[in-house]
C-alpha cells in the first residue's frame, strides 16, 4: 500500500584495515564510495510497480524508476520535473498537458517517451492483471470503465500522446493536486520491450524485474536482488540529470526486526534505519542526539477486520472491539509514538475537519457486544490478529489482545507472518484482524478514504457500502475544496460507524539517520528523493 508499513536481518561483518590495528564499519567505507546503506524494513514482494502497494517495494522502486514529476527535496506538498519539463491545466483543473524532455533516458539507453506512459496505463489498468492499485488512476476519464471492462478500446480512456513528447489528460473532476498523484509509481512508465519480452505485459512474476534484466528510467539503475539479504542499486548514466545525483549507489537491507535493524546502525552497518525500537525511543528523547529521527507522518497505524467473517460481520462487534481499546495507554506505555487516532485521516491537512473524539469507552463497548448476542465475549469465535515480524507489532498485539480479554470476555490469538506472507494472506482475505499502518499517497485525505471504496485493490477489509462509494464519487466531482472536503469528512463518518478499520494511533516517523546523510529532510510522506542527499564522512 504506497503504503503498507511492516514494522532479515542480514549478518553485516566488520570489515578491518589490513596492516593496522583499527577497523573499518561498513558506513565508513560506504561512505566514501558514496554508497547510501538504508534498511527497507522488510524483503520486498516485487519490484514491479503495477503489483506492489508496500512501503519495502515504494523505497527500491523509487531510485531506480521516475514518473513526469519528481519528489520535492524539502516538501510534500509540491513536485519538480521528473521526465517531463513543464505542464499546463486548463478547464478548472481538468485538462493537464505534460512536455517530456527530450533527453530521458532508459537505462540501457533507450529514449524514453510519452507511448512508454501509455503502454503502461493500459497495462496497470488491464482488467486481467488485476493490479491492486489500479484505482489510483480512476481520476483519468474512462480509466474506471476500462478497469471494470465496461469500456474495451483503451483509446476511449483520457490520456493521449499527440507525439512522443507530449502526454494530455482529461480527468473526471477538477484536480489542482494532480502533479502530487504523479509522485506515486503507479504513474511511473514501465519498458515495453523488456515486458513483451518476458511475457510480462498481461503476467506476474515472469522475471523481468530481476537485476540481469530490469530496464529502468530512474537515477540508479539495478545491480543486485540477494533474496533476504540485500537489493543494490548504481547511479544510472543514462538518466537525464546524472550529473545532479551525488550517490554512487544503494545498499536496501530487508531487516524486518527493529531490534535487530538498531544493532546494525551500532555496529556501523546502516546510514539509515527503517524504525527505532519503541524501549528506546524515550531515551532517545532524553538525550537529544541528532541521530534520532522524528518528524510528522501523513500516515495512521490500524486494525483491519475482515468483514466477510461470520463472527465479524455484526458492526456492533466491531464497534465494541474499537471501544474496548485504550490507544492512548498503547502509546503511553507500549509505543511511545504520536497520539491516539480518531479517525482514519491523520491531521495535516488544511481545511480538512479532523475528528476529535476517541472510541475508548469500555462500558459502552460490553453493551454493544451484548447487545450483538455475546454478553461477555459467549459464543464469539476466538480472533486470530496477524501481524508483521516485528517485536512492536507482537508486544501491541498482545496488548490488545489482553483488553480484549479483561474488557470483553474476548478470545484473540496472535499470529506472525514474514512480510511476503502477511501480504498474501491479506489479499486471500485469509485472516480475521491485521495490524498495520497506511501512508498517503499524497497530501489529500482521498489518499486514505479512497482504499475503503467497494472492491478497490488495496481495501483488504471486504468493506462495501453504496453511501460511503457515492461520497467519494460525489466529492471527485465537487466543484470547491470546501464541498469536497465536507464530503469526504462525511464519507469517513461512515466509515468510523460502521467500523471496518480501528484507528490506533496518528504516528511520527522514528527512526536513526547517521550524521553522514545529508540532505535528508524532514517529509511528512518520507518521499526524500536519493538524487539529491550526498554522503559526507563526519568527525
Amino acid at each position: 500500500m504506497k503504503r503498507l508499513l511492516p514494522f532479515l536481518f542480514l549478518p553485516f561483518t566488520l570489515l578491518f584495515v589490513a596492516g593496522c590495528g583499527q577497523r573499518e564499519t561498513d558506513v565508513q567505507r560506504a561512505t566514501r564510495d558514496g554508497i547510501l546503506l538504508i534498511s527497507t524494513g522488510a524483503e520486498p514482494r516485487d519490484l514491479d510497480p503495477h503489483v506492489v502497494t508496500g512501503l519495502p517495494e515504494h523505497k527500491v522502486i523509487k531510485s531506480i524508476l521516475q514518473g513526469l514529476v519528481s519528489d520535492h527535496p524539502t516538501s510534500s506538498n509540491y513536485v519538480e520535473p521528473g521526465v517531463a519539463t513543464h505542464w499546463e491545466h486548463a478547464e478548472g483543473y481538468r485538462e493537464w498537458t505534460f512536455f517530456l524532455r527530450d533527453n530521458a533516458r532508459w537505462s540501457n539507453g533507450d529514449p524514453v517517451t510519452a507511448e512508454d506512459f501509455l503502454f503502461a496505463f493500459q497495462r496497470i489498468l488491464n482488467p486481467l492483471f488485476a493490479a491492486p492499485y489500479a484505482s489510483m488512476l480512476y481520476i483519468i476519464d474512462g480509466a474506471e470503465a476500462f478497469h471494470m471492462g465496461e469500456l474495451t478500446d483503451f483509446a476511449g480512456v483520457g490520456v493521449h500522446a499527440p507525439d512522443p513528447h507530449t502526454l494530455h489528460f482529461r480527468l473526471t473532476a477538477a484536480a489542482p493536486y494532480f502533479p502530487l498523484m504523479l509522485t506515486h509509481y503507479t504513474y511511473f512508465p514501465v519498458h515495453r520491450p523488456t515486458l513483451e519480452r518476458f511475457n510480462a505485459v498481461a503476467n506476474r512474476g515472469t522475471g523481468w524485474t530481476r537485476p540481469a534484466n530490469f530496464v529502468g528510467n530512474g537515477p540508479f539503475r539495478l545491480t543486485e536482488w540477494l533474496p533476504n539479504q540485500r537489493i543494490s542499486v548504481e547511479r544510472n548514466p543514462y538518466y537525464w540529470d546524472a550529473e545532479n545525483v551525488h550517490l554512487n549507489g544503494i545498499r536496501f537491507f530487508p531487516i524486518e526486526d527493529s531490534q535487530a535493524e538498531y544493532r546494525a546502525f551500532h555496529a556501523g552497518q546502516l546510514h539509515v534505519t527503517n524504525s527505532l525500537p519503541f524501549n528506546r525511543r524515550d531515551r532517545y528523547r532524553a538525550s537529544g542526539l541528532a541521530i534520532m529521527q522524528e518528524n510528522p507522518y501523513f500516515a495512521t497505524s490500524y486494525l483491519g477486520i475482515n468483514t466477510n467473517r461470520p463472527h465479524l460481520q455484526s458492526r456492533l462487534v466491531r464497534q465494541a472491539l474499537g471501544a474496548a481499546l485504550d490507544t492512548g495507554r498503547i502509546i503511553d506505555q507500549v509505543t511511545k509514538n504520536g497520539r491516539p487516532a480518531a479517525g482514519f485521516v491523520p491531521p495535516g491537512i488544511e481545511g480538512y475537519p479532523v475528528r476529535t473524539e476517541l472510541f475508548f469507552d469500555p462500558e459502552r463497548a460490553r453493551r454493544l457486544l451484548a447487545e450483538a448476542g455475546h454478553p461477555n465475549g459467549q459464543g464469539l469465535a476466538e480472533i486470530e490478529i496477524v501481524i508483521p515480524h516485528t517485536d512492536t507489532s507482537r508486544t501491541v498485539a498482545e496488548v490488545v489482545q489482553e483488553m480484549w480479554r479483561r474488557e470483553l470476555g474476548v478470545r484473540a490469538r496472535v499470529s506472525t507472518k514474514e512480510w511476503q506472507v502477511l501480504l498474501a494472506e491479506l489479499d486471500n482475505y485469509n485472516f480475521d484482524v491485521f495490524m498495520l499502518g497506511w501512508i498517503g499517497d499524497y497530501m489529500d485525505p482521498r489518499t486514505f478514504l479512497k482504499i475503503m471504496r467497494t472492491g478497490d485493490g488495496n481495501n483488504r477489509t471486504g468493506f462495501a457500502n453504496r453511501e460511503f462509494d457515492a461520497l467519494i464519487a460525489r466529492s471527485d466531482a465537487a466543484e470547491t475544496p470546501a464541498e469536497r472536503f465536507a464530503l469526504l469528512s462525511e464519507a469517513e463518518e461512515i466509515l468510523m460507524y460502521e467500523m471496518p478499520i480501528i484507528p490506533m494511533n496518528w504516528t511520527n516517523n522514528l527512526f536513526l539517520l547517521h550524521p553522514d546523510v545529508h540532505g535528508w529532510a524532514p517529509k511528512p510522506l518520507d518521499d526524500v528523493p536519493y538524487k539529491h542527499l550526498r554522503l559526507i564522512a563526519s568527525e
